[in-house]
């Protein structure tokens, strides 16, 4: 089965955003990481799109950091160029930087504002993202 795996650290956005996406898109498995560094390069198989949060607050043996989601993209897409990535935030594009927006862009990737976004149009983009034209 195909995975679409988000990570972000904030629980009940990860929740809604997860029983959304296995309603919407039933044939595909929803894997959830509450940090980046939980994220393991096993964890990459059958993958079709990951959804980032950028900014995370340390906890335990977590980092955090303005920025941990970021470096976690840029690392990720080194790896991986083929796989789409969601960035989906609730900071605005004028706080991540243009050049930031345009790398995401160039690749192909999307920029979401949590605060803006609506599920519908969310939904919309992880399906035209992933190929597929409707549910």
């Amino acid at each position: 089965m195909k995975k679409i795996i988000i990570i972000d650290d904030d629980r009940i956005s990860l929740d809604n955003f997860e029983l959304a996406i296995e309603i919407d898109l039933p044939t595909f498995e929803v894997k959830t990481f509450h940090y980046p560094e939980q994220f393991k390069e096993e964890d990459i198989n059958d993958v079709s799109l990951i959804i980032l949060d950028i900014m995370f607050a340390g906890d335990g043996e977590f980092l955090g950091g303005y920025d941990l989601g970021l470096k976690f993209y840029r690392k990720f897409k080194e790896k991986n160029p083929t796989i789409p990535v969601i960035i989906f935030t609730n900071k605005a594009k004028s706080i991540v930087g243009e050049k930031e927006i345009k790398i995401i862009e160039d690749n192909g990737d999307l920029f979401f504002d949590k605060s803006t976004a609506s599920l519908n149009s969310f939904l919309e983009s992880i399906r035209k993202i992933i190929g597929l034209d409707h549910p």
